[in-house]
Parts: C-alpha cells; sequence; structure tokens
C-alpha cells in the first residue's frame, strides 16, 4: 500500500509538472502572438500616420530656375504670376495663359489660398515652380464647387513674371529684375527739362512785355 501511494504521488507530481509546463508553453506562446500582432498595430499606425503628414504638407519643385536673381519673393510684395491648375488625376480648371493677362495678389496678406502663400517665397523674376497642395492649404473640406471638388489635393504650375516693394501701389511698383527702371528714371528727367525750358521762355517772355512797356512810357513823356 505504501508503495503503491508512492507511484500516486509520484504520478501526480510529473502530471502536474507536465500540466505546469503546457500551460507555460501555452501562455508564451498566446504572448508572443499578442505581442508579434501588437507590434504589427503599431507599425501600421506609425506608417499611416507618416503617410497623413506627408499628403498635409505643401511641395514644390523647381521648373525653371533662373541665371541671375536680384532679389527674392517676400511677405507683403506684390506679384505677378502666370498659372495653371489641375486636379490630381490632371483635370484642368484654371489658367492664366488662357485669359492672356497675369494674375496678381499681395503675397502673406490671405488674399489667396494658403499654399500660395507660402509656396511663392523665396521666387525669382523668370522662376518656374510647380506646387501641389493638400486639401488643408487649399480649399479644404468644403471645395470650390463647381470645378474643385470637396479635400482635393491641387497641382500648380506657377511662373513668377515679376513683383514689386509692398511700399508701392500696384501700378507704380519698382519691377524686379530693375531694368526697366532706367527707362523710367529717363523719362522723367526728360520731363523736367521740358518743363525747364517752359518756364526760361515765359521768363523772356515777360521781359519783352516790360521792356514794350518801358518804351512806351518814355514816348508818352517826350509828346507831352
Amino acid at each position: 500500500l505504501v508503495k503503491n501511494e508512492k507511484k500516486d504521488i509520484q504520478v501526480k507530481r510529473i502530471f502536474d509538472l507536465y500540466s505546469f509546463k503546457f500551460c507555460v508553453d501555452i501562455l508564451f506562446h498566446t504572448m508572443d502572438r499578442l505581442v508579434m500582432s501588437l507590434l504589427m498595430m503599431l507599425m501600421v499606425w506609425v506608417s499611416y500616420g507618416k503617410g497623413d503628414e506627408t499628403d498635409e504638407k505643401l511641395q514644390m519643385g523647381v521648373l525653371k530656375r533662373p541665371e541671375h536673381c536680384v532679389r527674392r519673393v517676400k511677405n507683403g510684395d506684390v506679384v505677378f504670376v502666370h498659372y495653371e491648375g489641375k486636379l490630381a488625376d490632371g483635370t484642368p480648371f484654371d489658367s492664366s495663359y488662357e485669359r492672356g493677362d497675369p494674375f496678381s495678389f499681395k503675397v502673406g496678406q490671405g488674399m489667396v489660398i494658403q499654399g500660395w502663400d507660402q509656396g511663392l517665397l523665396g521666387m525669382c523674376p523668370g522662376e518656374i515652380r510647380k506646387l501641389i497642395i493638400p486639401a488643408s492649404l487649399g480649399y479644404g473640406a468644403q471645395g470650390s464647387p463647381p470645378k474643385i471638388p470637396p479635400g482635393a489635393t491641387l497641382k500648380f504650375k506657377v511662373e513668377m513674371v515679376r513683383f514689386g516693394d509692398s511700399d508701392a501701389d500696384d501700378e507704380d511698383d519698382e519691377e524686379y529684375p530693375g531694368e526697366d527702371m532706367g527707362d523710367d528714371e529717363e523719362e522723367e528727367d526728360g520731363d523736367v527739362e521740358e518743363e525747364g525750358d517752359e518756364d526760361e521762355a515765359g521768363d523772356e517772355g515777360e521781359e519783352g512785355d516790360e521792356d514794350e512797356e518801358g518804351d512806351e512810357d518814355e514816348e508818352g513823356d517826350e509828346d507831352e
């Protein structure tokens, strides 16, 4: 009886040991799978988050860079640009080239979408840029019907025709490059010279009238 009891105890211990080992294996196996699942979910979440961040940023590229740049566009400058606007699928929705006149606005004053205020900074006269503007920097969730749908990403080709100082009026802006400024100064100098000639002619006429009046007065005195 004692031997049988010892055998039963040993069998039970062995059974308990294997049962514990089995439970531990299952637990570790489950934990491994759980950890792997969590890691995969974390990687997907990080990748998705980075994708959203990239989509929400303004993307720029230079299509044409001029050899010389006198000055670059800054906030407050009045710019004159030609542009072509397309949706993400390539559908065109606007073009200043078709109208024949460049579009003008003051940079950084909220007169255009944020993507333009940011994307035109630092441009040189004659430079051409490509802008990819997310909806958050464009027309947002509401879009601009009927041509621009809600949440649309916009693609622009923008050519900087010229820009001027913010302190001047739109029509009298100092243009860059400054080659045209010399012609304006010459014209102004010419106008000043013409005004001087007119003043001299006027002075001579007044002197002539005074001489004639003086001669008439002397003749009158002699007759008396």
